[in-house]
């Protein structure tokens, strides 16, 4: 079951008006604008109210989620060999066989006796097997959970933590059993039933124009499933009780509401996996009924349509476990939703492979008191052997609502590569569902844990309870990021991805992906003068390695010096040596399997150590946590992380001299290395034969000859041995050329010319397809009717 569903993840109106801009001052040489968040708050989405009756609302019980008519197809269906709907179904009844019905005298006794759905449940049961057992199980609930009236079950007095969840999952599951034991209640029994769908509604109602998930904000998983429970209550009592119509035409309000704030347009929820899809329990049942009585299906409008999309992102490579960032967990999952989706969702295919592919190797058996069971006998289809999630999504993606980026080099193999970077762009709205964790990152390759993230932890307990315990994995020192003297990014920060840039397209493994992620609005005062995290994934090429570049460029004041951490986490069961010390330090993270990440940072007066963090997520637990240190005015360091499989080594990484910034090299082999360089003051940065005017740059270096890979990020111009290989309008742009494709990004940019291998297949600006001109010897320039030699 789900701990508690605290707070909510804030309206996202970024995507309807940018935020004002600013002109900060980025580093000794430049002046860069950045998008800066218009005040501390998110400010509140509330959608339009629709109150057009749906048509057909009314009719014979059961009705809401099937008919009695359907109930022949179902039961064929559930009792299918083989199928996971008939593993459902028998774990379902080994559950409610061994459910033991509670004794209760008065509401006292009834608190946390009853829970979400487990009349329901047993009603279920009764329609799918036609054993007489399950009515009688379901009528036994009934009789007992009538005796904890009002609240039937949840907490009586209020707590900030349980009390309106608990009454929105309770209302929704005696809404459906009371569409599906209907015929075979007596009057007695059907009003008792009746009179509690009422009183728990009609709270709600009340709830849902005065509460804070209601007026404050809209994006937190309170409103999805507040918002909607009474929506439920609403469609089953259609033509019994008067306030029906407005209670459904709240819910669909409220679920608009949150479908737009609590999630990116890109289908990002601003709360993580796990309360993301927490938030969407009571939706998929609301929907799903009020579609079938002829309504609007909010989940397939707008932001939501695209969350499966997200979604599949979030599964680690090789199924059973969830990328744990922003307060998710490994293994949990409400898969109500999911389920819902695979055979109506926007997605369905997608929805398919997702719950498959989280349920390999099954992470255990659906809890009777819980949804998922039920939506899984009554929704789920398996997905196509032939399907993949490469076949829709590129394997780099941005969330730019959320400030979220994912990188993989596939979504299936539990040796697949998979990061995913973030500098969150929103902030109140999802209450303690925030970490402050912005430029966190995480890394799992060749089956194994190496960057990861701490996990779920707890603000309200902290601050409503004083448990200093349950704010660790909150933050900075939880998760991957910079300290300057240990001074945590704040509750209520957040940051900005300033540049995102992929070669990576849909069937097109494209080369490299970057982002540059600015932290300095993550602290509300005292805050650092610079705060820039370029991270960078290189893409596998024959035999050389996929691996990401993290660089760091952390300046508190510019004045002082300051005590600097950048701190790596991995899994308990990894083991760490370090070594190195000054220009260049090491770690090696070997995994049980045998698979290691080989970690180098450059910089100067380097130091690096190994301790044992202490995660308020258990699934995270007691783990190794690796701290590059360095005392200085400012933090700059060149991190290269490469995984090998177990048998392998890494190719080697060392620093190398630069004027106007540090430099790292990988040594591929004699004839190519790859050279990182990161400026720190001055217009560029020189190593290697190389000119970066920019604040980043990365090349795949030939013994001779010009680089056919490269990156400059957040420049105007590359050249390699005195020849420009890539050069902007003189506009700060990011240039990426990989193999067959480039990406250029720069809001003011619009006139490039690139070196490149051959004419590239693929040439984006700004995200967008564009042409250009073959101007021979490898050059291509945009626009297309420009001169070969500009700009």
């Amino acid at each position: 079951m789900l701990g508690a569903a605290h707070c909510s993840s804030e309206p996202q109106t970024r995507d309807e008006a940018p935020a004002p801009r600013t002109r900060i001052s980025q580093s000794d040489a430049t002046l860069r604008e950045v998008d800066i968040p218009k005040g501390p708050v998110d400010p509140m989405f509330l959608a339009a109210l629709d109150a057009t009756p749906p048509p057909h609302a009314g009719g014979p019980h059961p009705r809401l989620l099937f008919s009695e008519a359907d109930l022949p197809a179902l039961r064929a269906r559930v009792n299918e060999a083989g199928s996971m709907r008939k593993q459902a179904l028998e774990r379902s009844k080994q559950g409610m066989d061994e459910y033991v019905v509670p004794v209760v005298n008065n509401a006292i006794e009834g608190q946390g006796k009853f829970g979400r759905e487990n009349m329901a449940g047993a009603a279920l049961l009764w329609l799918l097997t036609e054993d007489s057992r399950y009515l009688d199980k379901a009528k036994a609930i009934l009789a007992q959970q009538m005796k904890a009236a009002p609240a039937y079950g949840a907490t009586v007095l209020f707590d900030a933590q349980e009390y309106y969840t608990e009454r929105s999952f309770i209302v929704s599951g005696l809404s459906l059993a009371y569409d599906w034991l209907y015929s075979a209640l007596g009057a007695d029994e059907r009003k008792q039933l009746h009179d509690a769908i009422v009183g728990l509604g009609s709270e709600l109602y009340l709830h849902a124009n005065t509460a804070w998930w209601a007026i404050v904000t809209t994006a937190s998983n309170f409103t999805g499933n507040n918002g909607t429970g009474f929506g439920t209550a609403g469609l089953a009592l259609w033509g019994e009780e008067n306030a029906a119509p407005q209670w459904v035409a709240r819910a669909t309000q409220l679920l608009r509401s949150y479908g737009q704030s609590g999630f990116d347009a890109a289908g990002a929820s601003n709360e993580g996996a796990l309360y993301g899809n927490y938030g969407l329990h009571n939706p998929a049942i609301f929907s799903q009924a009020l579609e079938r009585a002829g309504g609007p299906n909010p989940l397939r409008e707008g932001h939501l349509a695209h969350h499966d999309e997200w979604f599949a992102y979030e599964v680690l490579p090789g199924g059973g476990a969830l990328n744990p960032m922003n307060d998710a967990r490994y293994e949990e999952l409400d898969e109500t939703y999911v389920a819902w989706a695979s055979s109506h969702g926007a997605n369905p295919p997608l929805a398919q492979w997702i719950q498959k592919q989280w349920r390999k190797p099954d992470v255990g058996p659906p809890n009777v008191d819980d949804l998922s069971s039920l939506s899984e006998l009554l929704f789920y289809e398996e997905p196509s052997a032939s399907f993949s999630p490469e076949q829709q999504l590129p394997l780099a993606k941005f969330f730019p609502g959320r400030g979220l980026v994912h990188v993989r080099s596939g979504f299936s193999d539990k040796n697949d590569f998979m990061a995913a970077f973030e500098a969150r762009q929103t902030n109140v709205g999802q209450g303690v569902h925030q970490q402050a964790d912005i430029g966190n990152f995480v890394l799992y390759a060749q089956g194994a844990r190496f960057a990861i993230d701490s996990g779920y932890c707890n603000y309200v307990d902290a601050i409503l309870a004083g448990n200093a315990n349950a704010v660790r994995s909150c933050e900075t020192k939880g998760h991957n990021a910079v300290e300057a003297d240990g001074r945590s990014q704040d509750y209520l920060g957040r940051g900005t991805v300033r540049t995102y840039a992929s070669t990576a397209a849909v069937g097109e493994p494209g080369a490299l992906d970057v982002a540059v992620s600015d932290a300095r609005t993550a602290y509300l005062l005292l805050g650092p003068a610079r705060a820039d995290r370029f991270f960078l994934h290189v893409r596998a090429e024959g035999a050389y390695p996929e691996y990401l570049v993290v660089s760091d460029a952390f300046r508190q004041d510019g004045l002082l010096q300051h005590d600097y951490a950048s701190y790596l986490h991995t899994d308990k069961a990894n083991q760490v040596t370090t070594s190195g010390g000054g220009a260049a330090v090491s770690a090696r993270i070997l995994a049980p399997g045998g698979a290691a990440l080989s970690g180098t940072w450059v910089g100067a007066g380097l130091g690096i150590g190994v301790d044992q963090f202490v995660a308020d997520y258990e699934g995270a637990g007691t783990h190794p946590r690796v701290i590059v240190s360095s005392k200085s005015v400012e933090y700059d360091a060149i991190g290269v992380l490469i995984p090998a499989p177990a048998g392998q080594n890494a190719p080697p990484v060392g620093s190398v001299a630069a004027t106007g910034g540090v430099g790292a090299k990988v040594a591929l082999d004699a004839s190519t290395g790859d050279v990182v360089l990161e400026r720190t003051s001055g217009e560029a940065v020189t190593a290697q034969g190389v000119k970066a005017v920019g604040a980043f740059a990365w090349l795949r270096l030939p013994s001779s000859g010009l680089p056919r890979r490269y990156a400059l990020v957040e420049g105007t111009r590359l050249e390699v041995n005195g020849q420009v290989v890539a050069s902007t309008n003189g506009k700060l742009g990011t240039v990426l050329v990989g193999a067959g494709a480039v990406a250029v990004s720069g809001k003011d940019v619009d006139a490039f010319r690139v070196q490149v291998g051959s004419v590239p297949s693929r040439v984006t600006l700004n995200g967008s397809v564009v042409s250009v001109r073959d101007c021979g010897q490898g050059v291509v320039v945009y626009p297309a009717s420009a001169s070969c030699t500009s700009p």
